[in-house]
Formats: structure tokens, C-alpha cells, sequence
């Protein structure tokens, strides 16, 4: 199992990272994606990284684009290590928030999806209240190639059928599943051919009722059995594609062999 999503290399877990990580590896969890926010984050994710042989990704937040450097690829180039940096994120739109005006997170959206493309790396997005712009700009700067995960998936079944068929991409599906609301969700196929279970410690609760946001439990059991429409599945259906084929980062989120191509090409871009 790999996490794909996680913040381990947080100030939080100082007191008590090794310990956090070694009962993550005991019950399972063979890799953990450390996920950088900004340069100074993504400069502590890939030390962490180095400490613990994780793996890591550059990327600078839409709350943080606002204070995105001019020359964000000499930046990027700075913190690459091909050796641990195994995708681009958490890079997106969010206009929830307004930490940083929409055309600035549109610039930066742009420039660093143009750098995962240079590196040949997969894509981490983090997407809210924002949809059209978001894919507006999938369709002009993507590259579906290499493959990408939208982390804590929040829309509904049409978005979630569009983001799977056009583009490729899986859905990362988190502890607000759990919540008891509207929360409308993908069909069953799209949650179970595309998702991947994400606690994304220490942000997002576990469950409704978690009230802390370093929660060390290690369990998944809460939110698989909150995947809509598949409660009749199997656990072994539905944890299914968070034990990806392939134990690396890089290959989990390329399209699988044999499945058909998103409909979304990037002029000049070769489906594998």
C-alpha cells in the first residue's frame, strides 16, 4: 500500500515521526508521499524523505501562489532529487479561499504543470470551487502521460466522470467522505476503478468524529466502508486500488496497459 498523500514531515509529527512511520510501515503502508506546499515545505518533505526513504513532491499550494517566486524553475531545480522527488503537487485552484487572487493561482497552476511535463512527473492537484477554470486549464497545459491523483475529491459524478474519462486522472478520496452531509460522490465505477483511499495526515480527519488534527491511528477501515455505492463490495474490491501494480509512485498514476487513452491529448503528447 502507498500513501499518496501526506504531511508527516509536518512540525506536529517532531515529537514522534519515527514512530508515527514505523507503525504505518507495520500495518502495511510500504511507501508514504511526502507533499510539499511551498518551497521551505517541500524543502523539509524531501529531507524528511532522505531520513526515512520516503518519497516526496515539489509544489507550491494555490493558498501559497501569491507568494510563488518569479523564477520557479530555477527554484524547482534547486530542490529536485530524482532519487526521492516522484511527482509535482499539491499544485491547483482554489477559490474557497481567497489567499491568492485566481489569475495569480492560474499562473502558477500553469508554469508548474509545464514543469512536471519537462520532468516527466506525475501531477498531486488539490481543486475547490473551481472546476471550470481547473479544467479549462487541464485542456490547455496538462499532460496526461504521466499521470495525476486529485487529492480530496469533493465533486460529483459528472466532474468526477470528466476528470476520469478526459484526462486520466484518479481521485483521491479522504476523510471527508466520512462526514455525514451532502456530500455528492462518484458512481461506482468511477470510485472503484480510479480512486485511492487517502488519510492525508496530519490535515484531514479520520473520521467524522476525529477531533484532532495529529491523529496517529492508523486505520483506513472508516473510510473504505464509506465509499458510496460500493458497501456491498468486498474490503478486497475496494481497497483494491490503493495496492497499486506497480510499488512505484511514478507508475501508479501512469494509464494502465490496455485501457483506453483520455479523450484529453496535449498537442505534440504521446498516450502511452
Amino acid at each position: 500500500m502507498i500513501d499518496t498523500h501526506a504531511h508527516v514531515h509536518d512540525a506536529k509529527f517532531d515529537a514522534d515521526r519515527s514512530e508515527t512511520i514505523a507503525r504505518a510501515r507495520a500495518v502495511g503502508v510500504e511507501q508514504i508521499v511526502l507533499v510539499g506546499c511551498d518551497l521551505a515545505d517541500t524543502e523539509r518533505a524531501i529531507q524528511c524523505a532522505r531520513e526515512f526513504s520516503l518519497h516526496a513532491s515539489i509544489g507550491i499550494h494555490p493558498h501559497e501562489a501569491a507568494q510563488a517566486p518569479e523564477d520557479i524553475v530555477e527554484r524547482f531545480d534547486a530542490l529536485y532529487d530524482s532519487k526521492h522527488v516522484v511527482a509535482i503537487g499539491e499544485i491547483g485552484l482554489d477559490y474557497f479561499y481567497t489567499h491568492s487572487p485566481p489569475d495569480v493561482q492560474q499562473r502558477i497552476l500553469r508554469e508548474q504543470l509545464a514543469y512536471a511535463s519537462t520532468h516527466r512527473l506525475p501531477t498531486i492537484f488539490h481543486q475547490r470551487d473551481a472546476f471550470e477554470d481547473f479544467i479549462g486549464i487541464l485542456r490547455e497545459a496538462y499532460d496526461p502521460t504521466y499521470g495525476g491523483v486529485v487529492h480530496c475529491f469533493t465533486g460529483d459524478s459528472v466532474q468526477a466522470s470528466q476528470l476520469v474519462d478526459e484526462f486520466g486522472l484518479r481521485l483521491g478520496i479522504g476523510g471527508v467522505l466520512t462526514f455525514k452531509n451532502d456530500y455528492a460522490m462518484p458512481s461506482e465505477k468511477s470510485a472503484s476503478m480510479r480512486s485511492c483511499s487517502k488519510p492525508t495526515a496530519p490535515i484531514l480527519p479520520r473520521c467524522r468524529y476525529a477531533v484532532s488534527a495529529t491523529s496517529r491511528r492508523i486505520s483506513l477501515t472508516p473510510l473504505v466502508d464509506s465509499l458510496p455505492n460500493l458497501r456491498s463490495a468486498s474490503m478486497r474490491r475496494s481497497r483494491v486500488p490503493t495496492r497499486p501494480h506497480a510499488r512505484s509512485f511514478r507508475h501508479s498514476f501512469r494509464p494502465r496497459k490496455g485501457a483506453p487513452a483520455p479523450t484529453h491529448r496535449k498537442s505534440g503528447c504521446a498516450i502511452s
